[in-house]
């Protein structure tokens, strides 16, 4: 597969509120516990669009912080197992780490991630690959902050780049 400018495309795809369903409200806290992630449910566009990606012969590769724990790798590579996607490639970064950094790239591949989380993305194209957004249903909502004063401020979020939604068809994803 090649892209319109020559480069073979390598796709990285996140699992948190990508692959898996986020869970709004769950505290940090819980999300370390052991096993946390083995419960989590498959997003089921985002892993259809995965499995349809590797079927068109695109390079695909998971790409997911994990904690620094004797477990958190363990699960993710579990769920990836069960969902029918253990034999794709995987690089775990440590979480707090910027993704884009764990990446090997060679001047004839055009990387491109998938995620959910604007910070990430930011980085990623700013360092010139090409960055898309999964609106997962919670992170393209209002946030709304109260100041010490008391007042309230919302804001959107500011990614402006490429995206995708969940509720699109897998069809119109791919395209």
């Amino acid at each position: 597969m090649k892209s319109e400018n020559n480069l073979t495309p390598v796709i990285y795809v996140d699992m948190d509120g990508v692959l898996a369903v986020w869970e709004q409200g769950v505290s940090e806290e819980s999300t370390h516990e052991n096993g946390h992630f083995r419960h989590k449910e498959y997003e089921k566009t985002a892993m259809e669009l995965t499995k349809k990606l590797i079927s068109a012969g695109y390079k695909v590769c998971i790409l997911s912080a994990v904690y620094n724990d004797d477990h958190s790798t363990d699960d993710k590579i579990w769920w990836l197992n069960r969902g029918g996607l253990g034999d794709v490639m995987h690089t775990f970064v440590p979480y707090g780490r910027d993704k884009y950094a764990y990446v090997n790239s060679n001047k004839n591949e055009l990387l491109v991630v998938i995620d959910d989380y604007s910070k990430n993305l930011k980085a990623w194209a700013d360092h010139g690959y090409l960055a898309v957004k999964f609106m997962n249903g919670f992170n393209n909502l209002p946030k709304l902050t109260v100041a010490e004063n008391g007042n309230v401020h919302m804001t959107l979020d500011s990614w402006t780049g490429y995206s995708i939604d969940r509720r699109m068809t897998v069809d119109t994803m791919y395209t």
